[in-house]
């Protein structure tokens, strides 16, 4: 596809994402090493090229959740870098995993079993990851997990070889919130019979994006930034103790407009009617672009500047704008309206449609014309 093309373009500032990942890096250094989440095609955004930045910016462990999108990271970095599958195996994918140099994070028993029957039959141990449960209550190694594996199961853990142990924060984005000292507190717990099971002390790690900064004791050995690095905040005031780039910014341009009349309804179901003369702007973006519908009548663009209200729902392809206040000079076939921008960030739009930016970025669809800014200037040289 070609731009003249498109209906809707997507910027990615390549270059915005490794300041963001090196801000983070010098934050938690010395302390902590800084690895990436790269899950859901790197939230949406293309993990091929995300990953090969990060990766020449000196990244060298990565998170993805399924197989699938670890054999295709794999083929992306080389041989070298750390790849966690954060969702384990299925029986039957053993093999791939130790072809393409995967490291399982183990989540159940059932997994532990499994890995180890896999590991005894081709005579050789490979690395894995466990994730203990501290609070979360969701996929992990739950209380009575725990109390097997440092009983009766200990024989277990010591067969394995466990490079990471690895929690995750429920409420890391809430500051002062008691369940955070509460599962850090769990998690050293977990980390002392851990390493005196084993007899030596693998990696540990706590803390997402919003753990990095709640304080240096939540930084263990390696920290699992993910929506940080493509500039969002994880709660307000964070501003003042690092700064992150803006990576997304998303264009839609204008393929129709029309003259409103008083009592005109817009859109399915006639949710939205004119009560004074106006001009609609129908935009080539939908639903099935992963503009939400739950921003009909809620959600917000730009033109030059000027904010204009969503009217009527989201349409699969198309959604339509009131851009009555803007001038006529900034009105025309093919002009693009900001939806995601520096007039309108993805926390604006995310909060208009209830929900958060996690769920914007992961429907990001497939038919924008992506441009990547800055990628001659990062790729032309690699990084040590």
């Amino acid at each position: 596809m070609r731009f003249k093309e498109a209906g809707a373009f997507l910027n990615i500032d390549l270059g915005a994402l490794v300041f963001n990942w090196e801000g983070m890096r010098r934050y938690i250094s010395p302390s902590s090493r800084c690895g990436a989440v790269v899950k859901s095609d790197a939230y949406g955004l293309g993990a091929e090229k995300i990953s090969s930045a990060l990766y020449r910016a000196g990244c060298r462990d990565f998170f993805v959740a399924y197989l699938s999108e670890g054999i295709a990271l794999r083929r992306v970095i080389g041989d070298s870098g750390r790849i966690f599958v954060l969702h384990g195996f299925f029986s039957g994918t053993e093999r791939e995993f130790t072809r393409y140099k995967l490291i399982p994070v183990l989540n159940t028993i059932e997994q532990i079993e499994g890995w180890l029957l896999y590991t005894q039959k081709v005579g050789h141990r490979f690395p894995v990851a466990l994730h203990f449960d501290t609070g979360m209550s969701r996929l992990s190694f739950s209380r009575q997990d725990q109390e097997f594996l440092f009983g009766e199961g200990q024989d277990k853990l010591k067969l394995l070889e466990v490079v990471l142990v690895m929690s995750h924060l429920a409420n890391g984005d809430i500051q002062g919130d008691k369940k955070n000292e509460e599962q850090l507190n769990l998690f050293r717990d977990i980390r002392d019979k851990v390493s005196k099971i084993l007899g030596y002390s693998p990696e540990y790690s706590l803390s997402a994006t919003a753990g990095i900064f709640l304080g240096k004791e939540y930084l263990f050995d390696l920290c699992r930034p993910g929506l940080g690095l493509y500039g969002i905040y994880p709660y307000i005031g964070l501003e003042d103790k690092i700064l992150l780039r803006p990576v997304v910014s998303l264009y839609a341009k204008i393929i129709q407009l029309q003259r409103a009349h008083i009592g005109q309804s817009v859109g399915y179901g006639s949710s939205y009617s004119f009560t004074r003369e106006g001009i609609i702007a129908t935009v080539c973006l939908g639903y099935a672009d992963g503009f939400l519908r739950s921003l009909g009548n809620k959600g917000y663009g730009s033109i030059c500047g000027k904010q204009v209200p969503v009217i009527g729902r989201i349409s699969m392809d198309l959604t339509t704008f009131d851009v009555t206040e803007v001038p006529s000079k900034d009105l025309y076939i093919g002009q693009e309206v900001e939806i995601i921008g520096p007039h309108n960030t993805i926390d604006f739009l995310a909060n208009s449609g209830g929900t958060i930016p996690y769920e914007l970025f992961t429907n990001i669809g497939d038919r924008y014309y992506r441009r990547y800014k800055n990628e001659e200037k990062l790729f032309s040289v690699d990084r040590k």
